[in-house]
């Protein structure tokens, strides 16, 4: 038993984890937060339409705000599908909540490859009660599984390094293009790997090898991602609209080195100082307190 215990003390933990998180993140899942979104009602529209729609939906057309392909909501119209249409909200936010949990249990075999278990659990409970961390959670949402396949991403790549297998670099490639399916953000997660690919390149002697791994990464990423990138090149009138709104680059009413300087300073203090001031900023912004 204590052979048992000490071989999968990691997983215990897991489990330890689940079970005090799972139940705070569907208590009253339905009725909690009490207003649906902007973004959860959207969300809830291109989902009926795959259900509903006669003339079936392409899976690679971009849907809500031409940015996500309709694929990314197959997951959502399941989850609902299984709770039934009299739980629809609940639905919506449970497909959330799973893959919320998943990444939090990700997040901690990081953790867990360069500290010790407890340290590791205490610090992922900590992130998975942290106020916003838990209202994405239990938000119909898709940004979180855009994270949950980035964590998933460096998870593979730390294993490919560390094994010298290529199918670990494969896994890490479906992972970091999967993650542009779900989120306006997650090209950051395949761009940020090319980057360190480059990096390694530059600072080791063993080129060549990496050069295998960059090579098997990237060509795996590029076939997953294509498809949706190919949407948005065809249908660039409307898919660029998004991006363009908040790429403060594009302003043309802002003084930008200004407004570059106050986000910076409320980053500062919203996430090094844990200071609740820049939450209540902007139009958008009150729909966070809850």
């Amino acid at each position: 038993m204590k052979k048992f215990l000490i071989k999968y003390q990691s997983f215990i933990f897991v489990f330890i984890i689940i079970l005090i998180l799972f139940p705070i993140y569907t208590y009253k899942l339905g009725t909690i937060p009490t207003n649906v979104t902007g973004d959860e009602t959207t969300y809830l529209n291109v989902v009926y339409r795959i259900l509903f729609e006669k003339n079936p939906i392409n899976p690679f057309e971009l849907m809500e705000d031409h940015t996500k392909a309709a694929l990314s909501f197959y997951w959502m119209g399941l989850i609902i599908r299984l709770v039934g249409f009299n739980h629809t909200v609940f639905g919506m936010r449970l497909a959330i909540v799973i893959p919320a949990v998943g990444t939090l249990v990700t997040f901690f075999f990081l953790l867990r490859q360069k500290t010790n278990n407890i340290l590791a659990s205490s610090i992922t409970l900590l992130l998975g009660t942290n106020v916003l961390f838990l209202n994405f959670a239990r938000s119909g949402w898709l940004n979180i599984i855009a994270i949950l396949f980035g964590l998933l991403m460096i998870v593979f790549l730390n294993k490919g390094f560390k094994k010298q297998q290529l199918r670990f670099f494969i896994f890490a490639g479906l992972c970091s293009s999967f993650s542009c399916y779900w989120y306006l953000s997650g090209p950051i997660y395949p761009i940020s790997a090319i980057i360190f690919f480059l990096i390694l390149f530059a600072f080791s002697k063993e080129r060549k090898r990496y050069l295998k791994y960059a090579l098997t990464f990237l060509f795996t990423a590029t076939m997953i991602i294509l498809p949706i990138f190919t949407m948005a090149f065809l249908h660039r009138d409307v898919s660029v609209v998004r991006p363009s709104v908040v790429f403060i680059f594009n302003s043309t009413t802002d003084n930008i080195p200004i407004t570059l300087w106050k986000q910076s300073i409320d980053v500062a203090i919203g996430l090094i100082l844990l200071d609740n001031q820049p939450i209540g900023k902007g139009f958008e912004n009150p729909r966070y307190f809850p």
